[in-house]
């Protein structure tokens, strides 16, 4: 019986403290990637600022952030929300990545901005990959940009075709995709 009195005693005593390992703010993290998963964008949004105004720093919440605001096509917005994770955490890949990504969508819809943005979103794409080296999607980004830029704004056939080749070794139907890629732009 004493056995299992302290058993009793721990538990109450770590309880209060536990909670299931949660804090508060943990918890509100944990809701807020609940909503996300579930694809309530409105919840989760909710959610997610709430977490921001805990900790605004929290690289998870403004990634989620970046993402819900992707999705609306709010690319101004994703690319400020994935910059600030960027500056969370600058070794995650896939920070570099999705700014990348958000910059190169913003040069995409907003011609004017492509001279400004274009250069940044190679660079964190580069970055992404050298963290990442295993990763298909990102080397797919590096295969679309030097396919579809033009020589004077960084585009590159060989190094597109390197890509292409590098994600061969990695995975061969993704492989033919990138090469599909290549031969699909140059027949327009």
């Amino acid at each position: 019986m004493p056995y299992l009195f302290k058993i009793f005693i721990v538990i109450c005593l770590l309880g209060p403290f536990n909670s299931y390992g949660q804090t508060p703010k943990n918890k509100a993290l944990i809701i807020a990637e609940t909503h996300f998963n579930a694809q309530n964008w409105e919840a989760s949004q909710k959610s997610f600022l709430d977490v921001l105004k805990n900790e605004p720093h929290n690289g998870l919440a403004l990634e989620r952030l970046g993402d819900l605001a992707f999705q609306k096509k709010e690319w101004q917005k994703a690319t400020e929300y994935f910059e600030k994770a960027l500056n969370t955490d600058t070794n995650r890949s896939d920070f570099h990545y999705k700014y990348a990504g958000s910059l190169a969508t913003l040069a995409k819809h907003h011609k004017f901005k492509a001279l400004f943005v274009l250069d940044d979103a190679m660079e964190h794409f580069l970055i992404a990959e050298k963290l990442d080296p295993e990763s298909i999607a990102i080397k797919m980004a590096l295969v679309e940009m030097y396919d579809q830029l033009p020589r004077f704004l960084g585009g590159n056939q060989k190094k597109a075709t390197e890509y292409v080749q590098k994600i061969y070794v990695l995975d061969q139907k993704s492989g033919e995709k990138a090469q599909e890629l290549i031969r699909g732009s140059s027949s327009l």
